[in-house]
């Protein structure tokens, strides 16, 4: 019967660890980026104004491109329309 408990004993200290490892491992500890750092912070914020920056400016070539994609077709419409006149004037 004694070599019951020990054996009883010595699977509850090896799950006691198990438990322990387990604790350790999957309880999310913080990390350096979660503690405020005002010099990286203000680097992130003018990074980030970079960026905005960047992709308004391309959202306005896109925007004047488009503007004259549409202006160049509605010339050539008007442009064949204008032939399609001339050619039946010409009948």
């Amino acid at each position: 019967m004694y070599e019951q408990t020990e054996y009883v004993m010595a699977y509850a200290l090896t799950a006691a660890f198990v438990a322990l490892g387990m604790l350790l491992v999957c309880v999310p500890r913080p990390r350096k980026s979660d503690f405020p750092d005002p010099v990286r912070d203000a680097k992130l914020k003018k990074l980030k104004a970079r960026d905005k920056s960047a992709a308004k400016a391309k959202r306005d070539v896109a925007k004047v491109q488009k503007a004259a994609l549409r202006k160049r077709k509605k010339a050539t419409k008007a442009a064949a329309a204008k032939a399609a006149a001339a050619k039946e004037t010409s009948k």
